[in-house]
C-alpha cells in the first residue's frame, strides 16, 4: 500500500475519474443520513424524556435497561449529523473528512455507539433469561455493572478509533488546481483514494468486532427464545398435571414459580423481543461493511459505482434509531406516554421538584392496569439462589 506522501506510478494515474460526479452521489447519501438522524435523535429523546416523566424508570427495570439503549441510540443519531462524507461541488475547496476535527469525531462517536448498544443488547438478553427462569429481575449490582459497562466500552472505541482516525487523515491535501483530466490531479486522486482505502480498513477492523458481538447476540438470543418455547410447553403440561399427588406446599411453591415464569415472560422477555430481532436484523449492514469487498468498493472512485458500499449501509443503518422509538410507542402501555413535550417538560420539572431523580430504585413488575404493585397489596417472590431485585407480585 502507497503511503499518502508517495508519488504514484504512471499507469495508476492513467485512468481518468470523474471525482465530483461521484461526490454529488455519495452527498446525496450523506444528506439523506444527516435528516434521518436528526428525526431519530428528536424521537429518541422524546422517548428518553416520556421514561423519565412517566417515572417508568422507578417503576421498572425493563425501562432502565431501554433507557440505555435509547441512550445509545441519541449518541447513534447524534453522530449521523456530522456531514463527514460531504464534499463540496466547487472545484476551489474541497470539504470532507479530510478534516479530522469534525470527521473523525462523528465518527468516533458513530463507531463507539455501536459498541455501546452491542452490550446493552446484551443485557435485554441476560435479563430475559433470568425472568424466565427464575422469574426475578437481574441483581442491582448486574444492572449497574451493565451500565458502567455499556459507558466504559463507548468510552474506549471511541477514543481510541478517533486517535487512529485522526493519524490517517493528517497527511490528506486538497487537490491541485490543475484540470480535473490532468496527470497531476489524477496522481492526487490515487492518493485520496490510498488514504480513503487506509480509513475504510480501519472503520472495517472495528466493526468486524461488533459484528462478532452480533454472532454471540444471535446464540444468546436463540436460547433464550428456546427457553420460551420450554416455558410455554411447562405451562400447559402443568394445567392439565393431577395435583392430588402433591402435598399442598408443593404445589403452592410449583404454582408461585409458575405464575412468576409467566409473568416475567409477559413483561420482560416479550416486550423486549423487538428490539432484540431489530438489532439481529440491522446487524447485515454491519457484516457487510466489515467485509474485504465493502472496503475496496468504498474506497474506489468508481463511474459506475460512485456510492461505493460503506454509504448504502450506513443510509440503511440510520433507520434503526428511529424504527427502536417506534417499537417504543407501538406497544399499548407505552402509548399513553404520547403527549406534547411541554406536558413532557413540565412533569419531569415537577418530578425533578419533588424527588431527585436516580436511575436506580426497586424492580417491580407492572400490573394490569400499568400501575406498580403497592407494598401493602404484593408479596414478593424470589428463586433462593438468586440474589436479584425481587419482583412484586400481585395477590388479589
Amino acid at each position: 500500500m502507497a503511503s499518502p506522501t508517495s508519488v504514484p506510478s504512471i499507469d495508476s494515474c492513467s485512468t481518468y475519474v470523474d471525482w465530483y460526479k461521484a461526490n454529488e452521489v455519495r452527498n446525496n447519501f450523506q444528506v439523506a443520513i444527516c435528516l434521518i438522524g436528526g428525526v431519530a435523535l428528536l424521537l429518541c429523546c422524546y422517548v428518553l424524556a416520556a421514561i423519565a416523566a412517566f417515572k417508568m424508570d422507578k417503576l421498572s427495570q425493563r425501562y432502565r435497561l431501554l433507557a440505555g439503549i435509547f441512550v445509545g441510540n441519541c449518541i447513534y443519531s447524534l453522530s449521523n449529523l456530522f456531514p463527514y462524507w460531504y464534499m463540496s461541488p466547487n472545484d476551489e475547496q474541497v470539504d470532507s473528512l479530510v478534516k479530522p476535527t469534525r470527521g473523525c469525531l462523528g465518527r468516533s462517536l458513530w463507531v463507539g455507539s455501536q459498541y455501546m448498544l452491542a452490550v446493552y443488547e446484551f443485557a435485554l438478553i441476560y435479563a430475559s433469561l433470568i425472568a424466565l427462569r427464575h422469574g426475578t429481575a437481574i441483581s442491582s449490582r448486574h444492572e449497574l455493572f451493565n451500565h458502567i459497562m455499556a459507558m466504559a466500552v463507548f468510552l474506549i472505541t471511541a477514543s481510541t478509533f478517533g486517535v487512529e482516525c485522526m493519524k490517517t487523515f493528517q497527511d490528506n491535501r486538497s487537490p491541485p488546481s490543475d484540470d480535473r483530466t490532468s496527470y497531476a490531479y489524477r496522481c492526487w486522486l490515487v492518493l485520496e483514494q490510498d488514504i480513503f482505502r487506509r480509513y475504510n480498513i480501519l472503520l472495517a477492523n472495528y466493526l468486524r468486532g461488533v459484528a462478532a458481538l452480533a454472532v454471540l447476540i444471535i446464540l444468546t438470543w436463540a436460547i433464550v427464545r428456546r427457553h420460551v418455547f420450554t416455558l410455554l410447553r411447562y405451562l400447559e403440561a402443568y394445567s392439565e398435571s393431577p395435583k392430588d399427588q402433591c402435598t399442598k406446599i408443593e404445589i403452592a411453591n410449583r404454582a408461585t414459580l409458575v405464575e412468576a415464569q409467566n409473568t416475567g415472560a409477559k413483561e420482560v422477555a416479550e416486550p423486549l423481543t423487538p428490539y432484540i430481532a431489530m438489532f439481529v436484523a440491522f446487524s447485515i449492514p454491519v457484516f457487510a461493511m466489515s467485509s474485504t469487498s465493502c472496503v475496496e468498493k468504498s474506497s474506489k472512485y468508481d463511474n459506475d459505482h460512485p456510492a461505493g458500499c460503506n454509504l448504502p449501509c450506513e443510509w440503511v443503518l440510520s433507520f434503526r434509531s428511529l424504527i427502536s422509538a417506534f417499537i417504543y410507542f407501538y406497544i399499548d402501555e407505552n402509548k399513553t406516554h404520547l403527549v406534547s413535550p411541554v406536558v413532557l417538560l413540565t412533569m419531569i420539572w415537577e418530578r425533578a421538584q419533588r424527588e431527585r431523580v436516580t436511575f436506580g430504585g426497586a424492580s417491580v413488575f407492572l400490573l394490569d392496569d400499568g400501575q406498580a404493585a403497592s407494598s401493602m397489596s404484593a408479596r414478593t417472590v424470589r428463586d433462593p439462589s438468586d440474589e436479584g431485585t425481587q419482583y412484586a407480585e400481585s395477590t388479589a
